[in-house]
């Protein structure tokens, strides 16, 4: 598969799972105020689809990386590193809570990772300098998202709100159409042996 390819690819993931993120959260805030009943069967097929999302999130997260995103620092790679951990905590999380029949204490742990993981990979990428125009603010625009919107609620009401929740769906939506866009820039082969490359964003 070629880079273009695949950071395509990782972006529609990215973006798909997303809108299905933000749909999720707002049949449930609709139809329960937050969530089935655990154990209900509406709770098992909500969490298989959300087991799907994560996935989708989890591999399109890496478009960040394949598309240059982060450049070539230790401190991009750590944060992407952390931003990766948190999405494979969430997918275990929904996998956990697909076991249990009720929420996994996973989840919050995959949400607080994730926002820590996407705000610093976020500022990598702004660093970094490979990514142009609006896209390159979109990962950090996912990064702060939770910690302005969603983390807020639980402060102030102690209990999480489910559109502040879905709502990041729509950040993490904007940021799976960002990663899409960098795939019109990445190089599809290596230039010839001692090539003058030009360096986006110098």
């Amino acid at each position: 598969m070629t880079s273009v390819r695949r950071v395509h690819l990782a972006g529609t993931a990215y973006a798909i799972g997303g809108v299905v993120w933000f749909m999720l959260a707002v049949v449930q805030g609709t139809i329960w105020g937050f969530e089935p009943p655990p154990g209900s069967a509406a709770f098992y097929v909500i969490e298989a689809i959300f087991v799907i999302a994560q996935l989708l999130l989890l591999f399109g997260f890496f478009g960040v990386l394949w598309s240059g995103g982060i450049g070539r620092s230790l401190f991009g790679r750590i944060a992407f590193g952390l931003g990766v951990l948190g999405h494979v905590v969430f997918v275990a999380g929904e996998i956990h809570s697909l076991l249990l029949g009720s929420i996994s204490d996973l989840i919050p742990l995959g949400a607080l990772t994730s926002a820590v993981g996407m705000l610093l990979t976020g500022v990598a990428v702004l660093v970094a300098k490979q990514w142009q125009g609006r896209a390159r603010w979109m990962p950090l625009l996912a990064g702060l998202y939770p910690w302005l919107v969603m983390f807020p609620f639980i402060f102030i009401a102690s209990e999480p709100n489910v559109y502040a929740v879905g709502g990041w769906g729509l950040a993490r939506l904007a940021l799976g159409l960002a990663i899409r866009a960098q795939a019109n820039v990445v190089p599809v082969a290596a230039p010839p042996t001692g090539a003058q490359v030009p360096q986006r964003g110098a």
